[in-house]
């Protein structure tokens, strides 16, 4: 039985750190800014091209990253029009870093692995 509970708090604690992706919601997202977490937006379109480039990247960032307290916080450029505002996105395929409350840095069209990751990079 302690092994069983040994291995149960090993496998939760390795949880606590690990990516996740969801959809942008406000509450959401001033939460995580509050608590200073790190989080990438991705304002996306399911017909860009790029932005599906995009998805692969950071879901290979994803796989090799898992404890990592990142939260991807999923944009619809059709849909949230006003999200799309607020971060003051251009076009789909905009993905914007944050770290402690605080933009450090954009990305827009770009499918470069190596600049992708830096960017995310810069939230931790």
């Amino acid at each position: 039985m302690k092994k069983f509970l040994f291995a149960a708090m090993v496998l939760i604690s390795g949880m606590a750190n690990a990516i996740t992706q969801q959809d942008y919601t406000d509450a959401v997202f001033d939460q995580l800014m509050a608590d200073g977490k790190p989080v990438l937006i991705d304002i996306f379109a399911p017909w860009c091209g790029t932005c599906k480039k995009q998805g692969k990247v950071i879901a290979k960032y994803v796989a090799a990253n898992q404890s990592s307290d990142l939260t991807i916080l999923k944009v619809s450029f059709d849909e949230q029009k006003d999200i799309v505002r607020k971060f003051k996105a251009p076009r789909q395929s905009t993905l914007v870093a944050y770290k402690d409350g605080a933009e450090v840095g954009r990305l827009i069209a770009e499918t470069n692995q190596k600049k992708i990751a830096a960017l995310i990079d810069k939230t931790q």
